[in-house]
């Protein structure tokens, strides 16, 4: 009895065993049926890729396509989104491009959404959400990179490419993918320095205040100056309240009343926008008040957009022209080290947008006005007064051989 029941325990486990081996070996062979299967159905759409140029996924054009079949060509046309962390990176960094002032929209947000809900049907869903996923991510990684405009289209005298010598390969991405490590990756992608996450939250702040409703436009009447007594100087308190530029509690006495708190929240708010910190709101200042908080978010979203083009691979020390502020600011380990004013064109003498390395620097140079500057411009007032007009711009006239000739002598109408 006892050896019967030893054979037949021996023969349950040797049955048990080969139960176990042969559902793995199934189970094995489904799952190479359907790698196979998926293999397939992707291999076909990269084909598209390289017969046209183009490919869709749930019904959305993939906007590098020819990068993303190199990523699936490199992985032997097998599934690369295998890392859960990945995908919930990805997911996050989708929703988030709203904070760098991106659209969340052109990562194929809505799509991946959607199939990412419910149970897979079929392989061509499967393809689908792969192919969405590494587009986005592609997508996305150059975005933040190297801008999503191209400046060359905007800028006639553009003369900057991007630095990518030391772009991760394809193999350094799919691992960076496998690893779960796509957080870091597309963080290393952002601009350098401080000014770019300072954009950010000020991005921030502005939609906020777009969602409290904005601020109400200053109507316009004559200029206020500190002392005056006005119901226009209530609007302009609560303007810089709704700001946080003026604490609500300067405002507990007589709100029409331009008091000395008010003063300096108008001058501070003057020397951020570039205009003369008289204290005074004139027109030039009434105007800077009043544009709507919408147009103020455009205008950081595209400034974020310029720091994505260039700010990239800085050295540690560099000159940078702020155009708008007439200001020229020496950057050290990413801070500001000193500032200088500086001369500038205007929109229809615009100085050219470019990125290059200094090789030497002229001391106090001489500037000779050219041709097109001296017609347009400075012609019609030497006409009036050349004597005048010339010692007040401290210039000189000289010959192109470099002597002195007076303008008294000269036929300016011609």
């Amino acid at each position: 009895m006892h050896g019967r029941t030893t054979n037949g325990l021996r023969t349950t486990r040797f049955l048990g065993r080969a139960a176990l081996t042969g559902l793995l070996v199934l189970w094995t062979g489904l799952q190479a049926m359907a790698g196979t299967r998926f293999s397939d159905a992707l291999g076909e759409r990269l084909e598209l890729i390289a017969a046209t140029g183009r490919c869709q996924a749930a019904g959305e054009a993939l906007v590098e396509p020819e990068l993303v079949a190199k990523l699936y060509e490199a992985a032997g046309y097998r599934r690369i989104w295998t890392e859960q962390a990945s995908v919930a990176a990805l997911r996050t960094w989708i929703t988030r491009a709203w904070e760098e002032g991106l659209d969340p929209g052109d990562y194929h947000q809505a799509a991946l959404n959607a199939l990412g809900q419910g149970p897979l049907d079929t392989v061509s869903q499967e393809v689908d959400l792969e192919l969405l996923r590494t587009d986005a991510f592609v997508t996305l990684a150059l975005h933040l990179r190297t801008g999503k405009a191209d400046p060359s289209r905007l800028f006639a005298q553009w003369n900057y490419e991007p630095d990518l010598s030391d772009a991760p390969t394809t193999d350094e991405v799919l691992q960076r993918i496998r690893a779960g490590a796509v957080d870091a990756f597309l963080a290393e992608q952002l601009p350098q320095g401080s000014i770019y996450p300072r954009l950010r939250t000020a991005l921030a702040r502005l939609r906020n205040i777009r969602a409290a409703g904005g601020w109400e436009p200053i109507p316009k009447g004559p200029t206020l100056h500190p002392g005056d007594r006005d119901a226009r100087v209530a609007k302009l308190r609560r303007r810089l309240e709704v700001t946080e530029e003026l604490d609500e509690e300067h405002g507990l006495g007589d709100p029409e009343f331009f008091d000395a708190a008010l003063e300096r929240a108008v001058r501070d708010f003057q020397r951020r926008h570039v205009l003369d910190a008289d204290g005074v709101v004139g027109p030039a200042t009434l105007a800077a008040l009043n544009v709507p908080v919408e147009r103020r978010i455009a205008q950081v979203r595209v400034n974020l957009e310029r720091l994505r083009w260039v700010y990239h691979d800085l050295p540690q020390e560099f000159l940078g022209v702020d155009l708008a502020g007439f200001d020229l600011h020496l950057w050290k380990d990413h801070g500001p080290a000193w500032s200088s004013a500086v001369q500038v064109g205007k929109p229809f003498h615009q100085t050219p947008v470019f990125r290059d390395v200094i090789t030497y620097v002229d001391i106090n140079p001489t500037w000779t006005v050219p041709v097109s500057i001296t017609r347009r411009e400075l012609a019609p007032r030497l006409l009036e007064d050349p004597v005048g007009y010339l010692r007040r711009k401290n210039m000189e006239l000289l010959t192109p051989g470099g002597r002195p000739v007076d303008p008294e002598t000269v036929d300016w109408s011609e």
